[in-house]
């Protein structure tokens, strides 16, 4: 028996038939989508940002809640039309089925930005989507990096990490800023932005005993750092001085969650945060990270075809994403039976007292053969953070039997009629060679 969905489908379909002339298909979705309407049946939009008032953008992220698009499908379109003053400013396209981001380039400037979704726009299944069709951020400026103006609120003057630096995953910001801080007005005034979650995460300010301890867990670099008076120097170029201004506050802060690798990351200083005489910022202020990717080990070889054994002539290579030290790096053991390979470190890549990211176990090696690789135990990387795919090892490896080969005693020359052969090896040719 039809369903109520497509007895009303169908009812729809031949009244509107009558009604204008109009394709079989456009009859058809147009019915379809109606009676999905008529049924609550409906795709909604999740979420959309940013919206409101924002200082550095680099996109704007519609989800919806089920597929939009099919995947492969070239022939997809933008779910949204942009505003004229925007739209040359970047380009849109779907990060999934159901993820669109419009990406803008590093040249937006101070504007409103208008997204309109698409009229009769239909999920793969011919569902309507039902939602406000209208969605806008205001681009406001904002101080991207240190502030050296004369901004009359609280200024970000240095900061470890660095802006532009790499940052871990828990990262801890330390901040030295020219004046002190209203308490009160920081609370949702300061967050963090990442470019794979573009709505803002609340920064979380660590209290003075937290940060205390962390500033005791750091290098003696860091510490001597934050002991310092004086903010990060630069260049005025009106005096023709290098410059250094006075710290009036330290405050160490986090994202409140855990970052992921391989995203950017930035911290966002909002206009409502206010100094102590009650002055506020005209702007935002930016400083921008990027998260280092998890520390990892891969091990690598030459092999015939993806899937075989390693080729017993060549090396064997074990490669990390950070520089480990040399003490680590002399307890990685490739053993067969036996028999224990030490590794030695490529050509012009160790670094000062023998650290480095890439090992290197020198062939040849035993045919037909089985390996095991050792790291030592709680190996970490120079931000202490453990390895990621630490229970791939003790790693198995094995080695192919001899590759196939045909080798001339020397190079190629004249030979004599009367010699009528030269040396040859061969291995691994052919089940039978016969010889001439």
């Amino acid at each position: 028996m039809p369903s109520p969905v497509s007895r009303l489908a169908g009812l729809l379909l031949l009244a509107s038939s009558c009604a204008q002339a109009l394709t079989i298909n456009d009859l058809a979705q147009q019915a379809k989508g109606a009676a999905y309407r008529a049924a609550g049946q409906t795709v909604t939009l999740q979420s959309f940002s940013p919206q409101g008032d924002t200082g550095v953008v680099q996109y704007a992220r519609a989800r919806f809640s089920e597929d939009m698009v099919r995947v492969g499908d070239a022939s997809v379109r933008n779910p949204f039309i942009v505003s004229a003053n925007c739209k040359d400013y970047g380009s849109g396209r779907w990060l999934d089925t159901r993820t669109w981001v419009y990406r803008f380039n590093d040249n937006l400037p101070a504007l409103r930005c208008e997204f309109r979704l698409v009229a009769h726009l239909k999920s793969v299944q011919g569902k309507p989507v039902s939602n406000y069709p209208l969605y806008h951020f205001n681009r406001i400026q904002a101080t991207v990096g240190y502030d050296h103006s004369g901004e009359r609120g609280v200024r970000i003057i240095d900061s470890w990490p660095r802006h532009n630096d790499p940052v871990v995953e828990d990262q801890v910001f330390l901040l030295k800023l020219d004046k002190s801080t209203d308490v009160k007005s920081l609370p949702g005034q300061v967050w963090c932005l990442t470019s794979n979650l573009p709505e803002r995460l609340p920064a979380k300010f660590l209290t003075p005993a937290e940060t205390a301890a962390f500033i005791g867990r750091q290098t003696p670099e860091v510490r001597e750092w934050w002991r310092g008076a004086l903010g990060q120097g630069w260049w005025d170029a009106d005096s023709r001085k290098l410059r250094q201004e006075p710290v009036k506050e330290w405050r160490a802060v986090s994202c409140g969650r855990r970052l992921t690798g391989g995203e950017g990351v930035r911290l966002v200083m909002g206009k409502g945060v206010a100094a102590a005489t009650g002055a506020k910022r005209g702007s935002e202020q930016v400083l921008s990270f990027y998260v280092r990717k998890p520390f990892t080990a891969f091990f690598t070889c030459s092999r015939q075809k993806p899937a075989a054994p390693c080729v017993p002539l060549a090396d064997m290579n074990l490669r990390f994403s950070e520089v480990v030290t040399a003490e680590q790096i002399a307890a990685v053991r490739l053993q067969s039976g036996d028999r224990v390979w030490t590794p030695v470190l490529p050509d012009g890549e160790s670094y000062t007292g023998g650290d480095a990211p890439d090992l290197r176990f020198k062939g040849p090696f035993p045919a037909n053969a089985a390996f095991t690789l050792t790291l030592p135990p709680d190996i970490r990387d120079p931000f202490g953070r453990p390895l990621a795919n630490a229970v791939r090892f003790p790693l198995a490896v094995r080695t192919d039997t001899w590759p196939p080969l045909a080798k001339f005693a020397a190079d190629f020359g004249v030979v004599e009629t009367a010699v009528g052969a030269v040396p040859l090896t061969v291995r691994n040719l052919e089940a039978t060679l016969p010889g001439k």
